[in-house]
């Protein structure tokens, strides 16, 4: 049995793939990663009203410092005021033609406290679980398989 291999087509197809499909495959990965760890910080935030759950934001090229307003005669107890942020809030990143750098950010002033373990629903912080299980490849291994 021979196989014929014809050079130049082949360049061509690693020429394609390295040109094509290799950035959109690191683009849908990224992606992918970027919305998985964003619905981790979410999930993984403490509730009162809701607002810090609210207030994470997802962007590209720089920090999107939105912060949900507070909630006026809010007590301690209550039911959350504000559900966490919606699929559509976030369609902007499903367009980014290519991502170097993707934000995950909450810029509300007691962010940094409930990070140091200020709160009794998450001890440990919020992102700090979150690096921990990205650096232990848990996220990797769940992106990579779906990814394929």
């Amino acid at each position: 049995m021979f196989v014929v291999l014809n050079l130049e087509e082949f360049e061509n197809d690693l020429d394609r793939w390295s040109d094509e499909i290799l950035p959109e495959k690191i683009s849908k990965i990224q992606l992918k990663l970027a919305f998985d760890l964003f619905a981790a910080l979410v999930r993984l935030s403490p509730v009162d009203s809701g607002r810090y759950r609210g207030s994470w934001t997802m962007a590209a090229g720089s920090p999107d410092e939105f912060t949900l307003p507070e909630a006026v005669g809010h007590r301690r107890g209550d039911p959350p005021v504000y559900g966490p942020p919606q699929a559509n809030d976030l369609r902007p990143a499903t367009t980014w033609a290519a991502l170097n750098v993707i934000w995950l950010a909450n810029h509300l002033p007691y962010a940094e406290r409930l990070e140091e373990g200020h709160s009794g629903q998450a001890p440990s912080g919020v992102a700090a679980p979150v690096l921990a299980s990205l650096e232990a490849g848990g996220f990797l291994r769940r992106v990579e398989s779906e990814a394929d």
